[in-house]
């Protein structure tokens, strides 16, 4: 039996078929509309005993079971034939279509697929179906690899008696093998229209996509009152003039594809092709865009990041909500006024709406011939070295005096990257903005122009800087020519090639004098000089290499104390790199300098990092290698860094010179030059003096270490404060495992010294001048011993319960990262052990008085992972971890690991109890009632189980993992507690991507949960 739907409109009767009628749901698959592959092909085959009627097909349709974040445009086509094949055999696609009419072609966008159900697609070609078996033939055209998961479109599929579905599959091109042959074919809807057999239907008037439209651009025509061309004809035709009309195409569907270059005047004329019968449409004007509307597409085809934040040029002042992504906008309602020989300052604020930043370049094109492209040679301006957010600097450049006069297109490209390729097409990430401007005409110059003042970018320069010159204020007239010249000796000289009304000068290695001859070249005209600019050469402290973090997040120099200099910033400012080189101290010869750095963090994200102090001491313009004069590896928070100490060698040159810090996230000290990713580097100026010779007898300070406590060998830095300094004085370490007998350290004869500490040990120093020898304070490092708990063969005992300690897991106190198992983290860990002679449920928790964001996992006797909670646990909420675990067998040991989140360390409160229960057994789980989530779907390698049932049952569940043949991938046994579960799950390696059913079973009952697998 065939469903049958009729649909009366005027004499056009509509046939709605269903095949099979019922709409069988015997399986699910992404044919016929998939994209998983970037090109898929399905073959169907309908029997005319199935269809059992005939006329014009207007409509297809697939019936849409479910969708998961499907492909956003699917390119689709869609072929019929009439056969009297009645099976599909095994053959290649090109083969079979090859003598298929080609009836659908256009984009199954996903705005157009229901939750459930049909997925209709109307004809552009209405196929005229006489009888026999109809073949229908289904392309995708995603192109690449796929542009979804193979579940994004599950559409309904019926067994059939014989092979009557094939498909191919294949990235990047079409298939060209065999397809595969099966018993499922999709569910299809047939709409059938039949054919005109009187008049025609009224045409009505005619539509357009466009009105107006730009030169050469693809627009369509079609009827306000017919849809399909069932049994009709249309023959369109065009006028200039709406007077003499010429035909223009015949078409089978009331549609027509075209394009112009002049506005054109349109109508329809309308056959009934079995009478003859025609009717006519009414006429349409389409109208032509001015020449600034039709500029090629530029746009970026993922908004996900870089975009422009804000415009300003000239009376144009245009911004949108940062947080707003933006591939493409259109400012054209916009405009200013420019003018030919004049200087136009642009301003362009980049941001992201992610807050995600990436580096890239800005171009700034003008039409200036009005030839509607943007060329290569109207690039005004560019930037492509930006480094963060509103790092654009202000743009300069000149509208030419051959620029043609009114409106004309300006656009604006902001792209990732380093390089823009293209004022046109698409790119990656980023945002095109278009304006207008109105060019202004210029009259021609006359007698002597006003030159005006020379001004420069930079008056100080160092070796190799650029700078640009040009003047404060331009002539406004046509005929101006540009001459900039150089002082040489007592006369200025002509730059070759430097002719435009600005110059840039790559280097000077001496200070240079500028001008510029501006000449009207009209009849009459003069030459008139500007004022002339001086530019210097900087001193070399003020021109080393650039050091500086690329992003401004997060680690940051708070302050800097080094003998006078007392330098600062708001700790919630983001610096990258700061000048502080108008800041300077004196430092002598061979003095013992004490610096103090405080490390911040403006987002208060403490990472660790690392502190490196080069000095110049050689006063080459270059931090070299040697000239590191102190570093500290690495900070453990915000204000972590000690006191450091270096010596000012007894062979630096005197005279100012460079110091740089530079605080890096980093293991290792970063090199003095180049970028790094988190951090600040800040530059200052010392003046190395001559140093006096010392005095007897000398004053000996105090020692001091650059750590007092440590956990295991390892090198300490010491060094004097508060001690004399001068020529001639000398010095020697000593050190003592009681502080009463003391022994030489060989080789440490040095203000500083670094020393291996393996014990606690004292340390001093005996100073010496003229033979006068003096002894400093002393200094105690304190080797600490390993805690009790650090391990798991030495944990904390817990005799009794309840069971309460206070503690903490900070590495100042010798904890370290021991727990290596599952969802471990990278925090100091602290081992409990446990025996318990009870049934019941065994409560633990660090909900109480902790201070950081803690980890708990619960380990059998044997060291196995039994079950972990980081936050949100079944005792309290939050960042504290809690757990509750059944044990139903006595007697039971445990271990207990506490940790932080992370990296995260502190203080915490471990409670421990058991309540005592018989840990009964209920016979199922309530269907109906359980709450069961998985999170995250789709998962990668690991997803979490949430159950939570009203029955409550205690004891042990099992979770198996099946593949979509019903194979077990992955079991494991959960323990229950309470009616609860809650626990992450590891997969296996070997499971790959796809679909996966979940299943928890309980005695005879089962939960079951899809589960999306994406790697």
């Amino acid at each position: 039996m065939v469903l049958c739907l009729l649909f009366l409109a005027g004499s056009l009767q509509a046939q709605i078929i269903i095949l099979p009628p019922d709409n069988a749901n015997d399986t699910s698959n992404r044919k016929p509309l998939g994209c998983f592959y970037g090109y898929e092909r399905t073959h169907l085959l309908y029997s005319s005993a199935e269809i059992g009627a005939t006329g014009y097909i207007t409509q297809v349709g697939f019936y849409l079971n479910h969708k998961l974040d499907p492909a956003e445009v699917t390119p689709v086509v869609i072929k019929m034939q009439t056969t009297a094949n009645t099976s599909i055999s095994s053959s290649i696609y090109g083969a079979s279509s090859a003598s298929a009419t080609t009836v659908y072609t256009g984009n199954l966008t996903s705005d157009m697929l229901p939750d459930s159900g049909w997925v209709t697609l109307s004809l552009d070609n209405p196929f005229n179906y006489t009888g026999n078996n109809l073949d229908v033939f289904v392309e995708t055209n995603f192109g690449g690899g796929g542009g979804e998961s193979y579940a994004a479109k599950q559409f309904r599929q019926s067994l059939t008696p014989s092979f009557n579905c094939e498909y191919w599959e294949d990235d990047n091109e079409p298939p060209t093998d065999y397809g595969i042959v099966t018993l499922a074919r999709p569910n299809i809807l047939l709409s059938f229209e039949a054919a005109c057999t009187g008049v025609p239907p009224v045409p009505g008037n005619i539509l357009s996509t466009l009105n107006p439209v730009c030169a050469n651009e693809p627009f369509t025509l079609s009827l306000e009152n017919i849809f399909t061309g069932a049994g009709l004809s249309f023959q369109w035709q065009s006028s200039p003039e709406s007077s003499v009309w010429v035909d223009v195409a015949v078409t089978a569907s009331p549609s027509l594809d075209l394009t112009q270059s002049d506005s054109t005047f349109y109508r329809c004329i309308v056959s009934c092709t079995a009478t003859g019968a025609t009717d006519t449409s009414s006429e349409l004007q389409i109208m032509m865009n001015p020449f600034y509307y039709c500029y090629c597409a530029s746009y970026a085809f993922d908004d996900a990041d870089t975009k422009i934040d804000t415009v300003v040029i000239g009376t144009i002042f245009a911004a949108s909500d940062p947080f707003a992504c933006e591939s493409y906008t259109d400012n054209t309602f916009m405009s200013t006024a420019i003018n030919p020989g004049q200087p136009v300052s642009i301003k362009i604020a980049n941001g992201s709406c992610s807050g995600e930043f990436f580096p890239a370049t800005v171009a700034i094109y003008i039409d200036y011939n009005h030839n509607t492209t943007f060329d290569s040679d109207e690039l005004v301006a560019s930037h492509d070295s930006i480094a963060w957010f509103n790092d654009i600097p202000e743009l300069t450049f000149f509208v030419p005096l051959t620029a043609l006069s009114g409106l004309t297109g300006m656009r604006i490209i902001l792209q990732d990257g380093a390089t823009i390729l293209s004022s046109c097409g698409e790119y990656t990430f980023g945002e095109t903005e278009d304006y207008l401007v109105n060019i202004s005409s210029v009259s021609a110059c006359t007698g002597a122009p006003d030159a005006g003042i020379a001004v420069s970018t930079q008056t100080s320069v160092c070796p190799n800087q650029p700078f640009t010159l040009s003047l404060a204020e331009y002539p406004s007239n046509s005929g101006i020519t540009y001459q900039w010249q150089f002082l040489i000796g007592a006369a200025y000289a002509n730059i070759a090639g430097a002719t435009n009304a600005t110059y840039t000068v790559n280097s000077i290695t001496a200070p240079t004098e500028y001008r510029v001859n501006v000449t009207c070249t009209s009849a009459g005209g003069a030459t008139t000089s500007s004022s002339s600019i001086l530019v210097n050469i900087s001193p070399f402290y003020f021109c080393y290499c650039e050091s500086y973090a690329t992003h401004p997040e997060d680690t940051k120099i708070d302050s800097v104390i080094v003998g006078s200099i007392v330098a600062g910033t708001d700790s919630s400012t983001c610096e990258t790199y700061t000048n502080n080189t108008f800041l300077s101290t004196d430092l002598a010869q061979g003095e013992n300098v004490t610096i103090r750095v405080r490390n911040g963090s403006c987002t208060s994200e403490a990472d660790a990092a690392t502190l490196a102090v080069y000095i110049d001491i050689n006063r080459d313009a270059n931090y070299d290698a040697n000239e590191l004069a102190y570093s500290y590896s690495s900070t453990t928070g915000i204000n972590t860094i000690p006191d450091g100490f270096f010596t000012v060698p007894g062979i630096a040159q005197l005279g100012l010179t460079g110091m740089r810090i530079i605080l890096a996230e980093l293991d290792s000290v970063q090199v003095p030059c180049g970028t790094y990713l988190w951090g600040e580097t800040e530059d200052y100026v010392v003046n190395i003096i001559s140093s006096l010779a010392c005095v007897a007898p000398p004053t000996p300070g105090t020692a001091v270490a650059s750590t007092i406590s440590i956990c295991s060998p390892q090198n300490v830095t010491l060094n004097l404060i508060g001690n004399s300094t001068g020529i001639g004085q000398t010095y020697q370490w000593e050190q003592s495992t009681d502080g009463i007998n003391w022994t030489p350290i060989p080789g440490e004869t040095s203000p500083t010294a670094s020393v291996l500490t393996s014990s606690t040990t004292y340390y001093r120093a005996l100073v010496t001048c003229s033979s006068n020898t003096q002894t400093s304070a002393s200094v105690t490092v304190e080797m600490k011993p390993t805690p009790v708990g650090n391990s798991i063969v030495d944990p904390i005992i817990i005799t009794t319960l309840p069971y309460t300690n206070v503690g903490d897991n900070l590495p100042s106190n010798c904890w370290s990262n021991d727990y290596t198992d599952i969802s471990a983290q990278p925090s100091p860990d602290v081992f409990y052990f446990l025996e318990i002679d009870a049934i019941g449920y065994l409560n633990i928790s660090t909900c109480q008085s902790s201070s950081m964001n803690t980890w708990l996992h619960l380990l059998d006797v044997n060291g196995n992972h039994l079950v972990s909670n980081d936050n949100q646990g079944p005792l309290c909420s939050n960042d504290f971890a809690s757990l509750i675990y059944a044990v139903n067998v006595q007697p039971a040991s445990f271990y207990i690991v506490v940790e932080g989140h992370n990296t995260d360390t502190g203080s915490y409160q471990l409670d421990v109890s058991v309540t005592p229960d018989s840990i009964t057994q209920v016979g199922q789980l309530d269907g109906d009632q359980a709450e069961f989530n998985i999170y995250p779907n789709p998962a990668a390698e690991t997803f979490s189980i949430h159950l939570n049932d009203l029955l409550a049952p205690n004891g042990q569940i099992t979770m198996k993992i099946y593949n979509m043949l019903s194979q077990v991938r992955q079991e494991k046994t959960l323990m229950m507690v309470q009616g609860r579960v809650s626990e992450e799950f590891h997969l296996l390696p070997s499971i790959s991507d796809g679909m996966y059913i979940i299943e928890i079973t309980y005695g005879r009952s089962r939960l079951q949960k899809v589960l999306m697998i994406q790697h």
